[in-house]
């Protein structure tokens, strides 16, 4: 007998510095981002952006010992410009090496 998942949840926004669950998920959507990569590259970019975005702001809350409160996107990239802007420069790699040509 086999375990068979029909389906189960995502959601990478935690409640505190040490939600697990969210971790996880973050964890889960940006392997899945990089598999399906090939095949939907603007579902997989949205979904690394939207992980990522979790993430960093999970690992700040964390660092700065604060409760996490919601960021919104301009201060997003103040915060962390030099971490997105390595993001953006890896996806173009992974872009050109592929042949294709995306605009980022």
């Amino acid at each position: 007998m086999s375990l068979e998942m029909k389906y189960f949840v995502i959601k990478p926004k935690a409640k505190d510095p040490y939600d697990m669950w969210a971790r996880a998920s973050q964890d889960a959507l940006i392997a899945y981002s990089e598999r399906i990569r090939t095949t939907d590259f603007l579902l997989a970019d949205q979904l690394l952006v939207w992980a990522t975005k979790e993430k960093i702001s999970q690992d700040y809350s964390l660092k700065t010992n604060k409760q996490i409160q919601p960021m919104d996107e301009a201060e997003l990239y103040r915060k962390h410009r030099d971490e997105l802007k390595y993001m953006a420069k890896g996806l173009r790699s992974l872009t050109k090496s592929e042949g294709e040509n995306y605009e980022i």
